[in-house]
């Protein structure tokens, strides 16, 4: 598996970028101000969709809820709070989209609950995955479509537009993750670079909730599968 190669180039993009906004800082620890840039048009739709188009877009999703619960909702509430005259915005609330991935208290389990709990037993398999979302989903979430033609795709009507996922490998891509061996192992090299990537990989990821969802308990380091750093 390459998870072992992928967990030290995250790392290391991760200390460059630390390093660069610590040196940017500067600026905003003398006068207080800083510019701050949220970049969430990342939006990935190809001719074939898998798992990483689903991880990049799932992203988007909470980020573009990030963004409209931040500029309409909170400030139309301040503005009415404090009696301003303004014309209400009408804006698409994208959190449909967002059921369908997530687990939704009102349908169910969502698509990754769906693919976490199957990459926990051994003899599953993409067809099954694919299975289990008609079982779970078809029915409950008006955001996620089958295509009679293609047995092995799903659609999810996301924000920004409809984006058909191939099923083929899903499975195997969301197991591919440091288990706690590798994690140890790497605590253990010589190399300071190398041994603080593994102390930051061995920390349970911190979990930012949604506006419209409840925080949810890390998952133990090692043990969780790609997706479910999501939670």
């Amino acid at each position: 598996r390459d998870a072992l190669a992928k967990s030290l180039y995250a790392g290391i993009f991760d200390k460059l970028v630390t390093a660069i906004n610590s040196r940017l800082d500067v600026g905003r620890m003398a006068s207080g101000k800083f510019i701050a840039i949220l970049d969430i048009y990342g939006f990935e739709h190809f001719k074939t969709n898998s798992f990483e188009q689903l991880c990049i877009n799932y992203a988007n999703e909470r980020l573009q809820q990030q963004f409209t619960h931040h500029l309409f909702t909170k400030e139309q509430d301040l503005y009415e709070a404090e009696g301003i005259d303004w014309s209400k915005i009408n804006w698409v609330d994208n959190q449909a989209s967002l059921d369908v991935i997530e687990t939704n208290p009102r349908t169910g389990p969502g698509l990754l609950s769906v693919l976490n709990t199957l990459c926990k037993i051994a003899s599953s398999t993409d067809d099954k995955f694919m299975t289990e979302l008609r079982n779970n989903l078809y029915d409950n979430e008006p955001h996620f479509l089958v295509l009679p033609n293609r047995p092995n795709e799903f659609v999810i009507k996301h924000y920004a537009a409809d984006v058909a996922y191939d099923v083929a490998g899903f499975l195997d891509k969301n197991r591919d993750t440091l288990n706690q061996d590798l994690i140890e192992l790497l605590l253990s090299s010589s190399s300071s670079l190398v041994s603080s990537i593994a102390t930051a990989l061995a920390a349970p990821p911190p979990s930012i909730p949604s506006p419209n969802t409840r925080p949810t308990q890390p998952p133990r380091p090692g043990s969780q599968t790609v997706s479910s750093k999501f939670s």
